[in-house]
Protein backbone atom coordinates (compact mmCIF):
# COMPACT_ATOMS: atom_id res chain seq x y z
CA UNK A 1 0.00 0.00 0.00
CA UNK A 2 1.39 3.43 -0.87
CA UNK A 3 0.28 7.06 -0.80
CA UNK A 4 -0.25 8.88 -4.11
CA UNK A 5 -1.67 12.31 -4.88
CA UNK A 6 -5.31 12.62 -5.91
CA UNK A 7 -6.80 15.52 -7.84
CA UNK A 8 -9.92 15.53 -5.68
CA UNK A 9 -8.57 14.99 -2.17
CA UNK A 10 -4.80 15.38 -2.01
CA UNK A 11 -3.46 11.96 -1.02
CA UNK A 12 -5.11 8.58 -0.62
CA UNK A 13 -4.21 4.92 -0.35
CA UNK A 14 -3.64 2.96 -3.54
CA UNK A 15 -3.39 -0.82 -3.48
CA UNK A 16 -0.84 -2.58 -5.66
CA UNK A 17 -1.94 -5.91 -7.10
CA UNK A 18 0.25 -8.98 -7.65
CA UNK A 19 0.70 -7.94 -11.27
CA UNK A 20 2.06 -4.57 -10.25
CA UNK A 21 -1.02 -2.65 -11.37
CA UNK A 22 -2.32 0.02 -9.03
CA UNK A 23 -5.92 -0.11 -7.82
CA UNK A 24 -7.38 3.09 -6.44
CA UNK A 25 -10.01 2.28 -3.75
CA UNK A 26 -11.66 5.68 -4.37
CA UNK A 27 -12.27 4.79 -8.02
CA UNK A 28 -15.81 3.42 -8.60
CA UNK A 29 -14.50 1.41 -11.56
CA UNK A 30 -11.81 -0.41 -9.57
CA UNK A 31 -12.41 -4.08 -8.77
CA UNK A 32 -10.87 -5.44 -5.56
CA UNK A 33 -9.65 -9.05 -5.51
CA UNK A 34 -12.55 -11.52 -5.49
CA UNK A 35 -11.54 -12.69 -2.03
CA UNK A 36 -12.32 -9.15 -0.83
CA UNK A 37 -15.10 -8.14 -3.22
CA UNK A 38 -17.45 -11.06 -2.47
CA UNK A 39 -17.50 -10.63 1.33
CA UNK A 40 -17.95 -6.88 0.88
CA UNK A 41 -20.89 -7.50 -1.47
CA UNK A 42 -22.54 -9.81 1.08
CA UNK A 43 -21.93 -7.16 3.71
CA UNK A 44 -23.93 -4.63 1.67
CA UNK A 45 -26.81 -7.13 1.39
CA UNK A 46 -26.91 -7.67 5.15
CA UNK A 47 -26.93 -3.91 5.78
CA UNK A 48 -30.17 -3.37 3.82
CA UNK A 49 -31.91 -6.74 3.92
CA UNK A 50 -34.45 -6.18 6.70
CA UNK A 51 -35.29 -2.60 5.70
CA UNK A 52 -35.93 -3.73 2.13
CA UNK A 53 -38.42 -6.44 3.16
CA UNK A 54 -40.35 -4.49 5.79
CA UNK A 55 -42.63 -2.59 3.34
CA UNK A 56 -43.61 -5.83 1.59
CA UNK A 57 -44.52 -7.50 4.88
CA UNK A 58 -46.52 -4.48 6.02
CA UNK A 59 -48.52 -4.39 2.78
CA UNK A 60 -49.16 -8.13 3.04
CA UNK A 61 -50.67 -7.57 6.47
CA UNK A 62 -52.88 -4.69 5.32
CA UNK A 63 -54.44 -6.51 2.37
CA UNK A 64 -54.84 -9.77 4.28
CA UNK A 65 -52.51 -11.61 1.94
CA UNK A 66 -52.35 -15.38 2.05
CA UNK A 67 -49.02 -17.05 2.73
CA UNK A 68 -48.52 -17.53 -1.00
CA UNK A 69 -49.31 -13.89 -1.77
CA UNK A 70 -47.03 -12.66 1.02
CA UNK A 71 -44.28 -14.87 -0.40
CA UNK A 72 -44.74 -13.25 -3.82
CA UNK A 73 -44.50 -9.78 -2.29
CA UNK A 74 -41.25 -10.69 -0.53
CA UNK A 75 -39.86 -12.19 -3.75
CA UNK A 76 -40.81 -9.01 -5.62
CA UNK A 77 -39.04 -6.84 -3.03
CA UNK A 78 -35.84 -8.88 -3.39
CA UNK A 79 -35.99 -9.02 -7.19
CA UNK A 80 -36.72 -5.31 -7.66
CA UNK A 81 -33.98 -4.31 -5.23
CA UNK A 82 -31.45 -6.50 -7.04
CA UNK A 83 -32.38 -5.37 -10.55
CA UNK A 84 -32.58 -1.71 -9.49
CA UNK A 85 -29.10 -1.94 -7.95
CA UNK A 86 -27.74 -3.47 -11.16
CA UNK A 87 -29.30 -0.62 -13.13
CA UNK A 88 -27.61 1.82 -10.73
CA UNK A 89 -24.13 0.26 -10.66
CA UNK A 90 -23.83 -1.18 -14.19
CA UNK A 91 -26.16 1.23 -15.95
CA UNK A 92 -27.65 1.41 -19.42
CA UNK A 93 -26.62 4.42 -21.48
CA UNK A 94 -27.37 7.58 -19.47
CA UNK A 95 -29.28 5.60 -16.83
CA UNK A 96 -27.33 4.68 -13.72
CA UNK A 97 -24.87 6.61 -11.58
CA UNK A 98 -22.16 3.91 -11.85
CA UNK A 99 -21.59 4.44 -8.13
CA UNK A 100 -21.75 1.94 -5.21
CA UNK A 101 -25.40 2.70 -4.42
CA UNK A 102 -27.53 -0.11 -3.02
CA UNK A 103 -31.22 0.14 -3.91
CA UNK A 104 -34.22 -1.10 -1.94
CA UNK A 105 -37.93 -0.55 -1.31
CA UNK A 106 -38.51 3.06 -0.27
CA UNK A 107 -39.77 3.23 3.31
CA UNK A 108 -40.97 6.81 2.76
CA UNK A 109 -43.81 5.45 0.63
CA UNK A 110 -45.22 3.29 3.44
CA UNK A 111 -47.18 6.09 5.12
CA UNK A 112 -49.10 6.59 1.85
CA UNK A 113 -49.16 3.03 0.52
CA UNK A 114 -50.66 1.42 3.64
CA UNK A 115 -53.91 3.45 3.74
CA UNK A 116 -54.19 3.24 -0.06
CA UNK A 117 -53.89 -0.55 0.06
CA UNK A 118 -56.54 -0.70 2.79
CA UNK A 119 -59.02 1.51 0.89
CA UNK A 120 -58.36 0.73 -2.77
CA UNK A 121 -56.38 -2.50 -2.79
CA UNK A 122 -52.81 -3.30 -3.74
CA UNK A 123 -53.51 -2.67 -7.44
CA UNK A 124 -54.02 1.05 -6.70
CA UNK A 125 -50.66 1.23 -4.92
CA UNK A 126 -48.91 -0.39 -7.88
CA UNK A 127 -50.65 1.95 -10.31
CA UNK A 128 -49.33 4.85 -8.26
CA UNK A 129 -45.86 3.28 -8.41
CA UNK A 130 -45.92 3.34 -12.22
CA UNK A 131 -46.92 7.01 -12.28
CA UNK A 132 -44.22 7.80 -9.72
CA UNK A 133 -41.66 6.23 -12.05
CA UNK A 134 -42.63 8.64 -14.83
CA UNK A 135 -42.40 11.65 -12.50
CA UNK A 136 -38.97 10.60 -11.21
CA UNK A 137 -37.62 10.07 -14.72
CA UNK A 138 -38.77 13.58 -15.71
CA UNK A 139 -36.97 14.99 -12.68
CA UNK A 140 -33.84 13.04 -13.59
CA UNK A 141 -33.81 14.42 -17.12
CA UNK A 142 -33.90 17.95 -15.71
CA UNK A 143 -31.61 17.44 -12.73
CA UNK A 144 -29.11 19.96 -14.14
CA UNK A 145 -31.74 22.66 -13.69
CA UNK A 146 -32.47 21.81 -10.06
CA UNK A 147 -28.92 20.91 -8.97
CA UNK A 148 -28.23 24.60 -8.30
CA UNK A 149 -30.67 24.41 -5.41
CA UNK A 150 -28.41 21.89 -3.64
CA UNK A 151 -25.19 23.73 -2.68
CA UNK A 152 -22.75 22.03 -0.26
CA UNK A 153 -24.48 23.50 2.79
CA UNK A 154 -27.78 21.89 1.72
CA UNK A 155 -26.38 18.50 0.73
CA UNK A 156 -24.22 18.46 3.87
CA UNK A 157 -27.28 19.06 6.01
CA UNK A 158 -29.15 16.28 4.20
CA UNK A 159 -26.25 13.89 4.81
CA UNK A 160 -26.25 14.81 8.52
CA UNK A 161 -30.01 14.26 8.76
CA UNK A 162 -29.67 10.88 7.03
CA UNK A 163 -27.13 9.75 9.61
CA UNK A 164 -29.06 11.04 12.60
CA UNK A 165 -32.26 9.50 11.27
CA UNK A 166 -30.68 6.05 11.29
CA UNK A 167 -29.65 6.22 14.96
CA UNK A 168 -33.09 5.53 16.54
CA UNK A 169 -33.67 2.57 14.22
CA UNK A 170 -30.30 1.11 15.09
CA UNK A 171 -30.87 1.45 18.83
CA UNK A 172 -34.38 -0.04 18.64
CA UNK A 173 -33.24 -2.98 16.52
CA UNK A 174 -30.34 -3.64 18.89
CA UNK A 175 -32.85 -3.90 21.73
CA UNK A 176 -34.93 -6.45 19.82
CA UNK A 177 -37.26 -4.25 17.75
CA UNK A 178 -40.10 -2.03 18.96
CA UNK A 179 -43.01 -4.14 20.17
CA UNK A 180 -40.90 -7.23 20.70
CA UNK A 181 -41.91 -9.10 23.88
CA UNK A 182 -38.25 -9.22 24.92
CA UNK A 183 -37.44 -5.62 23.94
CA UNK A 184 -34.36 -4.45 25.84
CA UNK A 185 -33.68 -7.89 27.31
CA UNK A 186 -30.11 -8.68 28.44
CA UNK A 187 -29.85 -11.34 25.70
CA UNK A 188 -30.71 -8.89 22.92
CA UNK A 189 -28.37 -6.22 24.26
CA UNK A 190 -25.57 -8.74 24.76
CA UNK A 191 -25.73 -9.99 21.17
CA UNK A 192 -25.90 -6.40 19.87
CA UNK A 193 -22.91 -5.43 22.02
CA UNK A 194 -20.86 -8.35 20.68
CA UNK A 195 -21.60 -7.33 17.08
CA UNK A 196 -20.87 -3.64 17.73
CA UNK A 197 -17.61 -4.15 19.64
CA UNK A 198 -16.34 -6.77 17.18
CA UNK A 199 -17.12 -4.48 14.23
CA UNK A 200 -15.17 -1.57 15.76
CA UNK A 201 -12.21 -3.73 16.82
CA UNK A 202 -11.86 -5.46 13.44
CA UNK A 203 -12.26 -2.22 11.50
CA UNK A 204 -9.71 -0.33 13.58
CA UNK A 205 -7.13 -3.02 14.30
CA UNK A 206 -7.73 -5.69 11.65
CA UNK A 207 -5.76 -5.95 8.43
CA UNK A 208 -6.91 -6.68 4.90
CA UNK A 209 -10.16 -8.63 4.72
CA UNK A 210 -10.60 -8.60 8.50
CA UNK A 211 -10.88 -4.83 8.36
CA UNK A 212 -12.84 -4.48 5.11
CA UNK A 213 -15.43 -7.16 5.99
CA UNK A 214 -15.69 -6.24 9.67
CA UNK A 215 -19.47 -5.85 9.55
CA UNK A 216 -20.03 -9.17 7.76
CA UNK A 217 -17.78 -11.07 10.16
CA UNK A 218 -19.38 -9.44 13.21
CA UNK A 219 -22.92 -10.22 11.98
CA UNK A 220 -22.03 -13.88 11.36
CA UNK A 221 -20.54 -14.13 14.84
CA UNK A 222 -23.71 -12.47 16.17
CA UNK A 223 -25.84 -15.17 14.55
CA UNK A 224 -23.76 -17.87 16.23
CA UNK A 225 -23.98 -16.13 19.60
CA UNK A 226 -27.78 -15.74 19.19
CA UNK A 227 -28.37 -19.50 18.82
CA UNK A 228 -28.00 -20.49 22.51
CA UNK A 229 -30.26 -17.58 23.50
CA UNK A 230 -33.03 -18.94 21.27
CA UNK A 231 -33.06 -15.76 19.17
CA UNK A 232 -32.60 -17.45 15.79
CA UNK A 233 -35.87 -18.69 14.23
CA UNK A 234 -35.57 -20.65 10.97
CA UNK A 235 -39.11 -22.01 10.99
CA UNK A 236 -41.71 -21.15 8.37
CA UNK A 237 -40.60 -23.07 5.30
CA UNK A 238 -43.77 -24.41 3.66
CA UNK A 239 -44.49 -26.38 0.53
CA UNK A 240 -43.22 -23.68 -1.82
CA UNK A 241 -41.20 -24.80 -4.87
CA UNK A 242 -37.43 -24.65 -4.60
CA UNK A 243 -37.01 -22.17 -7.48
CA UNK A 244 -39.62 -19.87 -9.05
CA UNK A 245 -39.67 -16.55 -10.90
CA UNK A 246 -42.05 -13.84 -9.58
CA UNK A 247 -45.06 -13.39 -11.88
CA UNK A 248 -45.54 -9.96 -13.53
CA UNK A 249 -48.80 -8.10 -12.73
CA UNK A 250 -49.85 -10.78 -10.27
CA UNK A 251 -51.75 -8.17 -8.24
CA UNK A 252 -52.97 -6.03 -11.16
CA UNK A 253 -52.82 -2.25 -11.50
CA UNK A 254 -55.41 0.51 -11.20
CA UNK A 255 -55.16 4.30 -11.19
CA UNK A 256 -57.42 6.04 -8.65
CA UNK A 257 -56.61 9.76 -8.68
CA UNK A 258 -55.82 9.87 -4.97
CA UNK A 259 -53.32 7.01 -5.35
CA UNK A 260 -51.63 8.59 -8.36
CA UNK A 261 -51.26 12.02 -6.73
CA UNK A 262 -50.20 10.88 -3.28
CA UNK A 263 -47.58 8.40 -4.52
CA UNK A 264 -46.20 10.92 -7.02
CA UNK A 265 -45.85 13.62 -4.34
CA UNK A 266 -43.89 11.26 -2.10
CA UNK A 267 -41.74 10.37 -5.11
CA UNK A 268 -40.83 14.02 -5.64
CA UNK A 269 -40.00 14.50 -1.95
CA UNK A 270 -37.90 11.34 -2.02
CA UNK A 271 -35.79 12.84 -4.82
CA UNK A 272 -34.43 15.45 -2.41
CA UNK A 273 -33.11 12.69 -0.16
CA UNK A 274 -31.70 10.86 -3.19
CA UNK A 275 -29.70 13.89 -4.33
CA UNK A 276 -28.14 14.06 -0.87
CA UNK A 277 -27.47 10.32 -0.94
CA UNK A 278 -25.52 10.53 -4.22
CA UNK A 279 -23.41 13.34 -2.79
CA UNK A 280 -22.95 11.39 0.44
CA UNK A 281 -21.49 8.32 -1.25
CA UNK A 282 -19.01 10.34 -3.34
CA UNK A 283 -17.99 12.44 -0.33
CA UNK A 284 -17.68 9.43 1.96
CA UNK A 285 -15.91 7.15 -0.51
CA UNK A 286 -13.91 9.54 -2.69
CA UNK A 287 -13.91 12.87 -0.85
CA UNK A 288 -15.56 14.79 -3.70
CA UNK A 289 -19.02 16.05 -4.67
CA UNK A 290 -21.07 14.10 -7.19
CA UNK A 291 -20.94 15.15 -10.83
CA UNK A 292 -24.02 16.23 -12.77
CA UNK A 293 -23.77 13.05 -14.83
CA UNK A 294 -23.76 10.92 -11.68
CA UNK A 295 -26.73 12.80 -10.26
CA UNK A 296 -28.73 12.52 -13.48
CA UNK A 297 -27.90 8.86 -13.95
CA UNK A 298 -28.73 8.06 -10.32
CA UNK A 299 -32.14 9.74 -10.43
CA UNK A 300 -32.97 8.19 -13.81
CA UNK A 301 -32.09 4.75 -12.45
CA UNK A 302 -34.28 5.35 -9.42
CA UNK A 303 -37.21 6.34 -11.61
CA UNK A 304 -36.66 3.64 -14.19
CA UNK A 305 -36.38 0.92 -11.56
CA UNK A 306 -39.70 2.01 -10.02
CA UNK A 307 -41.35 0.55 -13.13
CA UNK A 308 -40.17 -2.86 -11.93
CA UNK A 309 -42.11 -2.36 -8.70
CA UNK A 310 -45.32 -1.64 -10.58
CA UNK A 311 -44.83 -4.75 -12.70
CA UNK A 312 -43.81 -7.28 -10.03
CA UNK A 313 -45.56 -5.88 -6.96
CA UNK A 314 -43.15 -3.73 -4.94
CA UNK A 315 -42.86 -0.13 -3.80
CA UNK A 316 -40.53 2.24 -5.69
CA UNK A 317 -36.88 1.50 -5.01
CA UNK A 318 -34.64 4.17 -3.57
CA UNK A 319 -30.98 4.54 -2.62
CA UNK A 320 -30.31 3.02 0.80
CA UNK A 321 -28.42 5.47 2.98
CA UNK A 322 -27.25 2.86 5.50
CA UNK A 323 -25.03 1.32 2.83
CA UNK A 324 -23.18 4.62 2.42
CA UNK A 325 -21.79 4.08 5.91
CA UNK A 326 -20.25 0.81 4.70
CA UNK A 327 -18.54 2.60 1.82
CA UNK A 328 -17.00 5.13 4.21
CA UNK A 329 -16.17 2.44 6.78
CA UNK A 330 -14.48 0.01 4.39
CA UNK A 331 -12.87 2.71 2.22
CA UNK A 332 -14.01 0.77 -0.85
CA UNK A 333 -15.73 2.90 -3.51
CA UNK A 334 -15.94 0.07 -6.05
CA UNK A 335 -19.35 -0.18 -7.73
CA UNK A 336 -18.53 -3.77 -8.63
CA UNK A 337 -18.69 -4.73 -4.96
CA UNK A 338 -22.30 -3.53 -4.80
CA UNK A 339 -23.00 -5.27 -8.12
CA UNK A 340 -22.09 -8.55 -6.43
CA UNK A 341 -24.60 -7.75 -3.70
CA UNK A 342 -27.24 -7.05 -6.35
CA UNK A 343 -26.67 -10.45 -7.93
CA UNK A 344 -27.12 -12.08 -4.52
CA UNK A 345 -30.50 -10.33 -4.11
CA UNK A 346 -31.68 -11.49 -7.53
CA UNK A 347 -30.64 -15.03 -6.69
CA UNK A 348 -32.50 -14.94 -3.36
CA UNK A 349 -35.61 -13.65 -5.14
CA UNK A 350 -35.81 -16.90 -7.07
CA UNK A 351 -36.08 -18.99 -3.88
CA UNK A 352 -39.73 -19.03 -2.73
CA UNK A 353 -38.97 -21.19 0.31
CA UNK A 354 -36.67 -18.49 1.64
CA UNK A 355 -39.29 -15.84 0.87
CA UNK A 356 -41.88 -17.88 2.79
CA UNK A 357 -39.63 -17.91 5.85
CA UNK A 358 -39.11 -14.15 5.61
CA UNK A 359 -42.82 -13.48 5.08
CA UNK A 360 -43.89 -15.50 8.13
CA UNK A 361 -43.74 -13.01 10.97
CA UNK A 362 -45.93 -12.83 14.10
CA UNK A 363 -48.63 -10.21 14.59
CA UNK A 364 -46.54 -8.44 17.24
CA UNK A 365 -43.77 -7.89 14.71
CA UNK A 366 -46.16 -6.43 12.12
CA UNK A 367 -47.72 -4.19 14.77
CA UNK A 368 -44.27 -2.92 15.76
CA UNK A 369 -43.35 -2.18 12.14
CA UNK A 370 -46.61 -0.28 11.58
CA UNK A 371 -45.97 1.72 14.73
CA UNK A 372 -42.46 2.61 13.58
CA UNK A 373 -43.91 3.76 10.24
CA UNK A 374 -46.40 6.04 12.01
CA UNK A 375 -49.44 3.99 10.99
CA UNK A 376 -51.95 3.50 13.85
CA UNK A 377 -52.95 -0.15 14.23
CA UNK A 378 -54.15 -2.58 16.85
CA UNK A 379 -54.02 -6.37 16.96
CA UNK A 380 -57.16 -8.50 16.84
CA UNK A 381 -56.77 -10.84 19.82
CA UNK A 382 -58.33 -14.22 20.35
CA UNK A 383 -59.47 -15.38 23.82
CA UNK A 384 -56.06 -16.80 24.65
CA UNK A 385 -54.33 -13.51 23.79
CA UNK A 386 -56.83 -11.47 25.81
CA UNK A 387 -56.52 -13.47 29.00
CA UNK A 388 -52.74 -13.78 28.67
CA UNK A 389 -52.38 -9.99 28.68
CA UNK A 390 -50.18 -8.95 31.64
CA UNK A 391 -52.72 -6.34 32.79
CA UNK A 392 -55.57 -8.86 32.80
CA UNK A 393 -53.46 -11.37 34.72
CA UNK A 394 -52.03 -8.91 37.24
CA UNK A 395 -55.40 -7.25 38.06
CA UNK A 396 -57.21 -10.60 38.12
CA UNK A 397 -59.81 -9.30 35.67
CA UNK A 398 -60.92 -12.65 34.29
CA UNK A 399 -64.34 -13.83 35.43
CA UNK A 400 -66.97 -16.38 34.40
CA UNK A 401 -70.62 -15.51 33.65
CA UNK A 402 -73.51 -17.93 33.07
CA UNK A 403 -74.60 -18.44 29.46
CA UNK A 404 -77.90 -19.84 28.19
CA UNK A 405 -76.32 -22.17 25.64
CA UNK A 406 -72.85 -23.21 26.80
CA UNK A 407 -73.04 -22.99 30.57
CA UNK A 408 -70.57 -20.15 31.16
CA UNK A 409 -68.22 -17.90 29.22
CA UNK A 410 -65.05 -16.06 30.32
CA UNK A 411 -65.36 -12.27 30.49
CA UNK A 412 -63.08 -9.31 31.25
CA UNK A 413 -64.14 -7.49 34.41
CA UNK A 414 -64.04 -3.74 34.90
CA UNK A 415 -60.61 -2.77 36.29
CA UNK A 416 -62.29 -0.20 38.60
CA UNK A 417 -63.50 -1.82 41.81
CA UNK A 418 -65.55 0.00 44.44
CA UNK A 419 -65.56 -1.35 47.96
CA UNK A 420 -68.90 0.11 49.01
CA UNK A 421 -70.77 -0.24 45.71
CA UNK A 422 -69.26 -3.17 43.78
CA UNK A 423 -70.20 -3.53 40.13
CA UNK A 424 -72.90 -6.12 39.50
CA UNK A 425 -72.57 -8.34 36.44
CA UNK A 426 -75.97 -9.80 35.54
CA UNK A 427 -75.37 -12.03 32.55
CA UNK A 428 -73.04 -12.76 29.67
CA UNK A 429 -73.27 -11.19 26.24
CA UNK A 430 -76.56 -12.29 24.63
CA UNK A 431 -77.08 -14.34 21.51
CA UNK A 432 -78.39 -12.55 18.43
CA UNK A 433 -82.05 -11.72 19.11
CA UNK A 434 -82.07 -13.44 22.49
CA UNK A 435 -83.70 -10.46 24.28
CA UNK A 436 -85.56 -8.86 21.38
CA UNK A 437 -89.03 -9.64 22.74
CA UNK A 438 -88.09 -8.45 26.20
CA UNK A 439 -86.74 -5.13 24.89
CA UNK A 440 -89.78 -4.50 22.64
CA UNK A 441 -92.17 -5.10 25.50
CA UNK A 442 -90.21 -2.96 27.94
CA UNK A 443 -89.32 -0.02 25.66
CA UNK A 444 -92.26 0.07 23.24
CA UNK A 445 -94.82 -1.28 25.73
CA UNK A 446 -95.97 -3.95 23.28
CA UNK A 447 -97.86 -7.07 24.25
CA UNK A 448 -97.40 -10.53 22.76
CA UNK A 449 -99.76 -9.75 19.86
CA UNK A 450 -97.87 -6.56 19.02
CA UNK A 451 -94.52 -8.38 18.94
CA UNK A 452 -96.08 -11.15 16.80
CA UNK A 453 -97.38 -8.54 14.35
CA UNK A 454 -93.89 -7.09 13.93
CA UNK A 455 -92.52 -10.50 13.26
CA UNK A 456 -95.30 -11.28 10.78
CA UNK A 457 -94.50 -8.06 8.86
CA UNK A 458 -90.79 -8.94 9.02
CA UNK A 459 -89.92 -5.79 10.92
CA UNK A 460 -87.99 -7.85 13.43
Amino acid sequence: MQRVPSQSQGEHDVATTKTGLQRDPTDPNALPPWSVAVPLGLQHVLAMFTSNLTPAILLAGVVGATTGEATLLVQAALLCAGLATLLQTVGIGPVGSRLPLMMGAGFAFIAVAVPLAADYGLSAVLGGVLVTAVVQVLIGLNIHRVAQFFPPVVTGTIILVIGLGLLPSGVNLAAGGIGSPDFGSPANLAVAAVVLVLTVVLNQFGRGLLSSAAVLIAVLVGYVVAIPFGLLDLSGVGDEPLVAVPTPFEFGVSFPLVAVLSMAVVGVVNMVDSVGTVHAVTEGGAGRPATTRELRGGILAEGGSAVLGGVFGALPTTMFSQNIGLVALTKQMSRHVVTIGACVLVGLALLPQLAAVLATRPVKTWHAEFDAAGVPTGPINDFADVFADPQIVHREMRMELPHSQIGSVPQVANPVRFSATPIQYGRAAPLLGEHTDEVLKEVLKLDDDGVAALRRDKVV
